[in-house]
């Protein structure tokens, strides 16, 4: 029988999202994600077609909105959940988040605080519906593809082959100090 690992102890896993200065506004979090939490550990940049609506899953995307940017990132933190996520949201409204404007200059969420599984201090983990949106699943099939989800039975691998099919990700050309995070397929002549 094969082992299937979970998330270690402490380990904090976020999701970033942007549709406004793309280039810059993944910078600024992740500067300040480094700069609060040390070594970070990145999944490839993808660009993805807007979801309509949180209760809506991959496949029902706007035609006329911008790509979103997304990435998933992982990093070790003892801090409470409610001291993670208020440095979070701060770093969204330094990134320029308004939440009156349909545009979203960061969006930064929480996933998952190691194997925690519940509601603490206010914050549902992990994510709720988190398990249906490619362009989290996509990052996190990349990072931890053997590692067992947090409240399920499947590895991240697993849930992500459930949406591949309904997938409309691709990476992006992202370098973040100097170091390339993703590259862009390069066009194919018609």
């Amino acid at each position: 029988m094969l082992h299937q690992q979970g998330l270690s102890k402490g380990q904090v896993i976020i999701g970033l999202g942007t549709d406004t200065d793309r280039d810059t506004n993944m910078h600024t979090a992740l500067d300040a994600l480094h700069d609060r939490f040390g070594e970070l550990q990145l999944s490839a940049v993808y660009a993805s077609r807007p979801v309509t609506s949180a209760e809506l899953s991959v496949s029902s995307l706007t035609a006329s909105a911008p790509d979103y940017w997304n990435a998933v990132v992982a990093f070790q933190c003892d801090d409470d959940v409610a001291d993670i996520h208020q440095c979070l949201k701060s770093i969204e409204t330094d990134c320029g988040r308004d939440r009156q404007q349909p545009r979203v200059a960061m969006d930064i969420d929480l996933l998952f605080v190691g194997d925690v599984v519940g509601v603490i201090d206010g914050i549902e983990l992990p994510r709720p519906e988190m398990d249906q949106y490619a362009y989290i699943l996509r990052p996190l099939s990349e990072l931890f593809p053997d590692v067992t989800c947090p409240g399920r039975l499947q590895t991240f691998h697993q849930l992500w082959e459930a949406v591949s099919h309904h997938a409309q990700l691709c990476p992006v050309d992202f370098v973040w100090r100097q170091q390339v995070v993703s590259v862009a397929p390069p066009c194919l002549p018609m």
